[in-house]
């Protein structure tokens, strides 16, 4: 099973926490997974890792983060295309039902909502599915 690896450097450690800036370069472009994973975007992105040795680590600490490419898709699954699959089939079943247009949005827009929440909700456990990992360089 391949990774997608970026390199980075610690902001700060906290309890069982990592946070890791990660500096943006065009090396992202030739990554299998660039388009989906949002780090190709912007000039640096924050990642918070949990690990159990974050003691480890200090701020300004440069560090290698890692995940399965395996589990990277289905993060993308699960953070882009269900929830624009099920707006859309909230939509055109909503649309069906002849309500006004005012409602259909608003009905739609709270199941993206509920949706939005019930990933919240479940943080705890998707945390522990799409586990990152961090080392030392």
């Amino acid at each position: 099973m391949q990774q997608i690896n970026h390199t980075g450097t610690v902001l700060s450690v906290h309890d069982g926490c990592v946070e890791v800036g990660i500096k943006v370069t065009s090396a992202c472009a030739h990554c299998e997974a660039h388009a989906h994973c949002g780090m190709a975007e912007g000039q640096e992105k924050r990642l918070n890792v949990y690990t159990p040795d974050w003691q480890d680590y200090a701020a300004g600490d440069s560090v290698n983060v890692a995940i399965s490419d395996k589990n990277g898709l289905q993060a993308v699954l699960l953070a882009y295309v269900l929830p624009a699959f099920v707006i859309l089939a909230a939509f055109a079943g909503l649309y069906t039902l002849h309500l006004s247009e005012v409602v259909t949005a608003l009905i739609t827009l709270s199941i993206a909502g509920i949706y939005a929440l019930a990933l919240y909700l479940c943080r705890g456990r998707l945390q522990k599915k799409f586990a990152i990992k961090i080392a030392h360089i």
